[in-house]
């Protein structure tokens, strides 16, 4: 561990950088959404890769527990990647909410519509499912809920 990581701090930084490469990145975000010509479609896109992830096999995997954890508790490691994938994601989002708000992206409004499109992504990543399917078992995490998720997020943003 030492010789590779140069310590514990070393390969938690490795395995945070690992977590975020698996999950949406800003590559595919911005794929996702150049094809679509209104900004209700770019935010149906862009949500749409984060429903993939609610409702696929990964999101209950040891990748989804670290960025929690992170998401909770910053670590150094993940101040270290504050200026890279997540700021790019971040873009993305102001873009497309000010879009849709008719608002510049730096708009104070823009930035809490921001929050209240990744709020509910955020939450439905982090949680832990045995608890949230005691308190709301007819949720649905599975993919072929994900078309239901997708419309509901949509239209509540």
């Amino acid at each position: 561990m030492n010789y590779y990581f140069g310590g514990i701090e070393g390969l938690f930084a490795a395995v945070l950088q690992e977590a975020t490469s698996r999950l949406v990145n800003s590559d595919a975000l911005r794929s996702a959404v150049a094809g679509q010509t209104t900004p209700k479609a770019k935010l149906e896109a862009f949500l749409g890769l984060f429903v993939q992830e609610i409702t696929s096999p990964v999101s209950s995997s040891w990748v989804v527990r670290v960025i929690g954890r992170e998401m909770l508790a910053q670590s150094p490691s993940l101040v270290a990647l504050k200026g890279k994938e997540r700021h790019k994601r971040v873009r993305i989002s102001k873009a497309i909410v000010g879009e849709l708000m008719g608002l510049p992206e730096d708009h104070t409004a823009v930035a809490r519509g921001c929050v209240n499109v990744i709020g509910p992504c955020f939450l439905l990543l982090i949680c832990d499912r045995s608890a949230f399917k005691e308190m709301f078992p007819n949720f649905g995490f599975i993919p072929k809920d994900g078309t239901a998720l997708l419309q509901h997020l949509v239209e509540f943003a």
